[in-house]
């Protein structure tokens, strides 16, 4: 659903005020692995993108999960390159993705050793730094929890002395106790403060963190839901030595989780998540603070629908990158789980600095998406990443997706000659990490099988130039299916090799 009038102030406006030139793809992890908590930061000049991505090995048993973590460097054409962590005997889960102020890559994750995967007092933390090319500058790894088990959610903040913050909450211990810790490191990895908050100001999920306006505090927004007269969500005030100065409700009691609260672009703060009413009803709503935090403007998000529910985008569902493009992400129509047979749609919303709505877009449809990650671009665009799953054809298991928009939700079709626009084709074949098609539109299907004729990955391109990530496939022949809008069908071989 688009609000035509809207968009088309944007095409005509937006160019001369973005000058950027304008870049989109679509990206689709092939395997038969599990994929899941996708998340991507890009360069300011739009020409590279990181995203990690952790890979469940299934096992002879279908309840064990091994983790692989990967990231992913992918160009403005689409183009992709990777780099896999992998130890003997270890299990890694990438939680975090952030550029340094010297322009290189820290990641930073929570690891196990094989035999203790998931056992409460026997998980660490993993800090890498890496350059752009994934060149490893450090890694460390530090004890940084006490009873804690796989964190609920992890937040970080950039410092203006080129230090970071990195905090996350912990899911309850024997006695149902929730734990918050913050860790501040350097540039180079090293220690430098650590803060256990008390179970008053502890939460269930550490939503983000942020400086306050003039950054001489710090504000940590969690979930807290031990009071159920006021909002579940708190904004804790610290100094910069984390000692506690004020405690303050977010509007509303029925705000459930604002999944992102940033600095906006211009003043203030945006915050979205889902707003959950007691009859049910769950959609995504939006707030405008001002720079102490007073309500300034607020929206809701899709109709509210209970035989519809709208979830906000996992880890961040809201990004700036101009003070008058305010991009919202979430999934509509979403029935429940990770591995749910019904198909829903992802949704993307963006607004102005007053939270008026520009346009909207319900994408999908034809798989069971789940959002982790939405990042505005200096280009007008927004980048969203996640996982996807269609019950037909797929084990139990889920396909990673990067896909980003230009400023105009679409990608500029390119002079395509007569003779040349009947011909899909696809390149490079035979292919070692990655396969693109020529001639593709919106809307159309693209179908991967082995030889056997069993089904890998299949799904609806929303662009022109869909790329399909197939470093974790076997070596081997597979054959590809293609169904164009006017239900033309194009099929064919192609060969991975390592």
């Amino acid at each position: 659903m688009i609000h035509c009038k809207s968009l088309w102030f944007i095409c005509t406006v937006l160019f001369g005020v973005v000058g950027n030139a304008q870049t989109s793809y679509e990206v689709y992890f092939a395997s038969r692995d599990h994929d899941e908590y996708c998340r991507s930061v890009i360069t300011d000049d739009n020409m590279l993108s990181f995203s990690i991505l952790g890979k469940a090995l299934k096992s002879d048993t279908a309840s064990t999960l091994i983790y692989d973590s990967y990231i992913y460097k992918i160009s403005s054409s689409g183009d992709t390159s990777e780099w896999h962590h992998e130890k003997i005997d270890t299990v890694i889960i990438f939680k975090e993705i952030f550029f340094t102020s010297d322009d290189n890559i820290i990641i930073i994750g929570t690891g196990w050793n094989i035999d203790d995967y998931y056992m409460p007092d026997k998980s660490y933390q993993c800090f890498y730094k890496l350059d752009k090319s994934f060149n490893l500058i450090w890694e460390k790894k530090y004890h940084l929890v006490f009873p804690f088990t796989q964190p609920e959610k992890t937040a970080y903040l950039r410092l203006k002395n080129g230090n970071y913050l990195y905090s996350s909450s912990s899911r309850p211990d024997t006695s149902y106790q929730y734990y918050t810790y913050v860790f501040q490191f350097s540039d180079e990895g090293d220690s430098i403060r650590y803060h256990l908050f008390s179970k008053d100001y502890s939460s269930t999920s550490n939503v983000s963190i942020t400086y306050n306006s003039d950054s001489t505090k710090y504000w940590f927004h969690i979930k807290n839901g031990n009071d159920l007269t006021q909002s579940t969500i708190r904004k804790i005030e610290c100094d910069l030595d984390f000692n506690v100065l004020s405690s303050q409700y977010y509007p509303h009691q029925d705000f459930m989780t604002p999944f992102s609260t940033k600095k906006a672009s211009g003043n203030g703060f945006i915050s979205a998540g889902r707003y959950w009413l007691f009859n049910d009803e769950m959609y995504i709503k939006v707030y405008k603070f001002d720079n102490y935090f007073n309500l300034l403007e607020s929206i809701d998000l899709t109709e509210p629908d209970p035989e519809k529910i709208t979830d906000p985008s996992w880890l961040d569902c809201i990004d700036s990158y101009y003070p008058d493009r305010i991009f919202v992400g979430g999934m509509h129509d979403r029935k429940g789980g990770f591995l749910n047979p019904e198909p829903c749609w992802i949704y993307i919303a963006c607004l102005n600095e007053n939270l008026d709505m520009i346009y909207e877009e319900y994408l999908g449809g034809d798989a069971y998406y789940n959002m982790y990650d939405i990042t505005a671009t200096s280009d007008g665009g927004v980048i969203i990443c996640g996982d996807m799953y269609i019950d037909s054809i797929q084990d139990n298991e889920r396909d990673g997706y990067v896909i980003k928009y230009d400023s105009m939700m679409f990608v500029k079709l390119l002079e395509i000659s007569k003779q040349d626009s009947q011909r899909v084709n696809i390149f490079p074949n035979p292919a070692v990490d990655r396969i693109s098609f020529t001639n593709i539109t919106p809307g159309t299907e693209l179908h991967l099988l082995s030889s056997d004729g069993s089904s890998i990955l299949k799904v609806i391109s929303r662009t022109y130039n869909p790329v399909i990530n197939i470093s974790n496939l076997p070596s081997g022949i597979y054959i590809y299916q293609v169904r164009l809008p006017d239900n033309d069908i194009y099929s064919g071989k192609w060969i991975k090799i390592n």
